[in-house]
C-alpha cells in the first residue's frame, strides 16, 4: 500500500503540533509496511529540494518559493498514490492534490485538527479569507 501525506511542515524541522503527530502516524504506518511518503514545504534548508528518510519514511521538503512546483509534486503523488492524507485545507498544494485524487479515483482522507475551528477560520491569513470567499460562493444556492 502506498500512501502519500501532504503537510505543511513535518517533523524534526518543526517541533510540536501536527508536524510531530503526523511523523509519528507516518512511521507507525511504515513500520507495518505501508509506503509512506511525505511533502511538505522546507524553512529552513537552502536547498530547493530536499529529498530524506527519516525513520523509513520518504519526505520531500520543497522551498516555499517553489509553490508551483510543491503543488505539481503533490498532484502527481496523489493521482499515483492509493491513499492521500490532508493534513492542511490551508496549505495550497492539498487542494489541488485533492482534486487529482478525485478524478483518479483514490481515497483522500481530511486531517485537519483545528483548522476548522471559528479561531483559525477568522484569522488574517489572506489564503483563507479566498478560499472561505470561494467556498460560500460553491456551496451558496443560487
Amino acid at each position: 500500500m502506498r500512501l502519500t501525506v501532504v503537510i505543511g511542515s513535518y517533523w524534526p524541522e518543526v517541533d510540536g503540533g501536527p508536524a510531530q503527530s503526523m511523523h509519528f502516524l507516518a512511521k507507525g504506518l511504515g513500520a507495518i509496511g505501508v509506503n509512506v511518503e511525505v511533502i511538505c514545504f522546507s524553512k529552513s534548508q537552502k536547498k530547493l529540494v530536499v529529498r530524506e528518510f527519516i525513520d523509513g519514511v520518504l519526505v520531500l521538503r520543497i522551498k516555499r518559493s517553489l509553490m508551483g512546483y510543491a503543488t505539481s509534486v503533490a498532484f502527481i503523488a496523489a493521482s499515483t498514490r492509493e491513499f492521500l492524507f490532508i493534513n492542511s485545507v490551508f496549505f495550497p498544494p492539498s487542494f489541488f492534490a485533492v482534486i487529482a485524487s478525485t478524478i483518479s479515483k483514490k481515497k483522500a482522507f481530511l486531517l485537519p485538527r483545528g483548522e476548522l475551528m471559528s479561531g483559525a477560520l477568522n484569522s488574517s491569513n489572506s489564503f483563507k479569507g479566498k478560499l472561505k470567499r470561494f467556498l460560500k460562493i460553491l456551496f451558496s444556492e443560487f
